[in-house]
């Protein structure tokens, strides 16, 4: 089996959809040679009188069952090979992000996911190691958005299936959503839009706090604006976090994003959400 950025086995799904057209296709010619052996039997006295009525009556009747299985498989196949292709789409299209951002420096393992930032010597350009840092999250949202709707693709393909069957599908648990669920459970430090939203979400709601102390929310505000606002203070705070070291590599928006960091630290649900 092939490894595919956006998970599963695109070109097994594709085989198996083939196999049960193809299967459907002989199942089908099958019934029609059953037909005109049913149907001979009415001629030339191959079985005349009431038992041949009865048994070309019975078949006349058990046909629309008998095909069923045939129909099932066309259909089966048909859903398969649509997901198939949608998924084949996605891929590509995460193959064609991927092309562009490691042109901006991006750098991206062989399954897909961007690879943590490391930016070696002291002397490197501040300005470029931010811009890698942004092109490597804008990276990571892309892909996080590619596999969610890949994840749609699977979960309609699903929800297709179980009306063609009468098979219910399996709930998902109510409470927090399986957020790895809709991107096809895949691991990573940049694999999920859903870790920058967390973070955003808890350092705005911080700020909007009457918890914090006014003088540590003008402080968390003015290093938030130095970064050029949350998202890019999140996306950074991802690459850097707390590490001297990476902070270093960043420059002065280095020195911002480990100021941050620290203050962020004292704040329990920041510190979870952001991963600090």
């Amino acid at each position: 089996m092939s490894t595919s950025w956006i998970g599963g086995d695109i070109a097994g799904l594709s085989a198996m959809s083939q196999a049960m057209q193809t299967g459907s296709a002989a199942y089908s010619q099958e019934l029609s040679q059953l037909d005109t052996h049913v149907a001979a039997t009415a001629h030339g006295g191959v079985w005349d009188g009431q038992g041949g009525e009865q048994m070309r009556a019975a078949w006349t009747s058990a046909r629309p069952v008998a095909g069923k299985p045939g129909e099932l498989a066309a259909q089966t196949s048909g859903i398969i090979g649509e997901l198939s292709d949608k998924l084949t789409g996605l891929e590509s299209k995460l193959y064609n992000h991927a092309e562009a951002y490691s042109r901006q420096g991006v750098e991206i393992d062989g399954t897909g996911r961007p690879k943590a930032l490391i930016i070696s010597g002291m002397g490197s350009i501040p300005h470029a190691a931010q811009a890698r840092a942004e092109a490597t999250a804008a990276y990571a949202r892309d892909r996080s958005s590619i596999l969610e709707q890949a994840q749609q693709h699977r979960d309609e393909a699903a929800a297709k299936l179980s009306k063609l069957t009468g098979t219910p599908l399996q709930e998902k648990p109510s409470g927090e959503v399986p957020v790895n669920a809709l991107i096809g459970a895949h691991e990573g430090m940049w694999d999920d839009l859903w870790d920058g939203a967390k973070c955003a979400g808890a350092i705005i709601f911080a700020i909007g706090s009457a918890v914090i102390p006014a003088a540590k929310i003008l402080k968390i505000k003015k290093l938030i604006e130095g970064l050029g606002g949350v998202r890019k203070a999140v996306d950074l705070l991802f690459v850097a976090g707390t590490s001297e070291e990476k902070a270093a590599a960043l420059g002065e928006a280095g020195e911002l994003v480990k100021n941050l960091g620290m203050e962020l630290l004292g704040i329990t649900a920041v510190k979870v959400a952001c991963g600090l």
